[in-house]
């Protein structure tokens, strides 16, 4: 796994588990993750390591969650950020963001009237974006099944892609409006709302200082990697990398190449800049 990868190399890992929400967490706005539970988990990894600063590493949307944090936070203690699969430029997504556009009013509509949105649904939409692949991967299966790590790995793939948790409510509208359907990330900033004072505070790429290094899935269907290239060119950062990868949306991030694609030389960006 990559926590084992890190360890191996001496790192200390912490990982965030936002928890599984249930009906009471339909309110958790897109501000709880960034600006109350990130922050805290940041504050307890630190107490616990007894480290003044760390490196910060996310998939998908946890990747944007740390950048919204780096610029969000005055003086982050965060030595840089690794993204994989995260996407910066939710108009280029491909057919994702075709689709937030032709059907938003419908998104909309479901998931005032739906509640949590179920992580079956997020699922099925998943698996409809490649609807081919769902079909050649069981051919893919056929003719690796003399390989025990092919095996155990596609286990793992559709243990997690038919295991998706619920999004909260309110949380999931956040970031269908304001990120994919509006790209304010990119563009003037994501507005967050503070649970204490309620304060609003503008999450801006351009308020990003940090070094960064980026993973994008050469066939990722999902976040393509137009939505990632640009990076770069939106951050105030001079320590920014942007690198091609084998794999989709998942396998970028878990797939059979991805411990010499991604792990390796992530692990060792962080290793140069400790």
């Amino acid at each position: 796994s990559l926590v084992q990868h890190l360890l191996q190399l001496g790192h200390t890992v912490y990982l965030i588990d936002f928890g599984e929400p249930d009906a009471t967490d339909r309110d958790v706005t897109l501000s709880d993750y960034v600006l109350r539970w990130v922050p805290a988990a940041v504050d307890a990894a630190r107490k616990d390591s007894g480290c003044d600063d760390l490196f910060m590493m996310g998939y998908c949307m946890g990747g944007l969650f740390a950048l919204m944090y780096c610029a969000t936070t005055p003086d982050p203690p965060v030595r840089g950020v690794v993204t994989i699969a995260s996407p910066f430029d939710s108009h280029k997504m491909g057919l994702l963001s075709g689709l937030a556009q032709l059907f938003h009013r419908e998104v909309d509509f479901v998931s005032r009237h739906l509640g949590n949105v179920p992580g079956s649904l997020s699922s099925s939409m998943f698996k409809m974006m490649n609807p081919l692949k769902q079909v050649t991967r069981y051919a893919d299966l056929f003719f690796n099944l003399y390989d025990e790590q092919y095996v155990r790995g596609f286990e793992a793939l559709t243990a997690w892609t038919d295991n998706f948790i619920d999004y909260p409510q309110q949380a999931f509208r956040d970031v269908f409006q304001q990120f994919i359907l509006d790209n304010e990330f990119k563009a003037q900033g994501i507005t967050l709302t503070s649970p204490e004072g309620g304060d609003t505070q503008l999450a801006r790429l351009r308020a990003v200082e940090v070094p960064l290094l980026a993973f994008a899935g050469e066939s990722d269907d999902v976040v393509h990697p137009a939505a990632v290239r640009e990076l770069p060119d939106l951050v105030s950062s001079s320590d920014v990398t942007v690198r091609m990868a084998p794999g989709g949306h998942m396998g970028v991030f878990a797939g059979r190449n991805a411990p010499t694609a991604v792990w390796q030389p992530a692990s060792t960006w962080i290793r140069e800049r400790c």
